[in-house]
């Protein structure tokens, strides 16, 4: 599970994520790591630490947010050679307002390459998904 999820981790990365999942464990006042303690910490490195407060997003800035990863997350469920989608977030994080992720289940030949989704499919998807919302049906 680790190892999936963690791609191009050096060493130094991969110790750093165990360190962050067991401060997960420890916050929550536990003695055992979890897998939902190295999911955490993976998204702690990759994205930042979440942002907090009432007025993080506006409602209307949540609402396409939410469009925009759906988008992300129709067009990879829909391409029959991408990986499935494990994650999909409007929490902001880091730098960016939400987060769809894709698993890689299986070996690099099975995969969908990053520069194949996006002229197919990705990135003009979510754009016409945008344009749908933002001047409605039709």
């Amino acid at each position: 599970m680790v190892a999936r999820g963690t791609p191009g981790f050096s060493g130094a990365d991969l110790a750093n994520l165990v360190n962050e999942a067991a401060i997960c464990t420890a916050r929550d006042n536990r003695d055992v790591l979890l897998a939902a303690d190295f999911d955490t910490a993976r998204d702690r490195i990759l994205l930042g630490g979440r942002r907090q407060g009432p007025n993080v997003l506006l409602p209307e800035e949540k609402h396409a947010v939410a469009v925009h990863e759906s988008g992300h997350a129709l067009v990879a469920a829909l391409s029959p050679r991408a990986d499935p989608v494990a994650k999909v977030t409007i929490l902001p994080a880091g730098q960016a307002l939400g987060v769809t992720r894709l698993c890689c289940p299986g070996s690099p030949d099975e995969r969908l390459a990053a520069g194949d989704i996006a002229p197919r499919g990705w990135v003009p998807a979510t754009r016409a998904r945008h344009q749908r919302v933002e001047q409605g049906p039709g």
